[in-house]
């Protein structure tokens, strides 16, 4: 059985800048921001606190919206295996575990498979390859 108070403090490591657990990556709409905005949101990101039962049910800390600068930000950590080829069977453990955490616009969040077109899961995955896998 999972622990989910081992994976909450994990996932806040993590996120509040512990780059030994995994790595961050940003969708088109985040890389198109300038230098100093993308900064700026990823240090609202680490400052995150706002978890409720509403928004975070599973007690892991994973998933958060960020209300900046008029815009909204979704932020997202997915846990894989160290491969990065599946989930992570034991996200507890970080010698098991690469933690990716997604930022991304709001509106980038809901996309779905039209004509061929991967999701944003599957695009995010991609991502993740091309930057840390030979």
């Amino acid at each position: 059985m999972k622990d989910q108070h081992q994976i909450a403090a994990l996932n806040d490591q993590f996120r509040r800048g512990d780059a030994s657990l995994g790595l961050w990556v940003t969708t088109t709409g985040i890389d198109s921001l300038s230098h100093d905005r993308k900064q700026d949101l990823m240090q609202a990101v680490r400052d995150y606190k706002d978890f409720t039962e509403d928004n975070d049910p599973y007690g892991e800390h994973d998933f958060g919206v960020v209300k900046w600068a008029g815009s909204e930000y979704f932020w997202e950590i997915i846990c894989y295996d160290k491969g990065l080829q599946h989930l992570s069977p034991h996200p507890e453990n970080p010698s098991l575990t690469t933690r990716v955490l997604t930022l991304m616009l709001a509106e980038e969040y809901y996309t779905t498979t039209v004509d061929g077109h991967p999701t944003q899961e599957q695009t995010t995955l991609n991502r993740i390859r091309s930057a840390v896998l030979p």
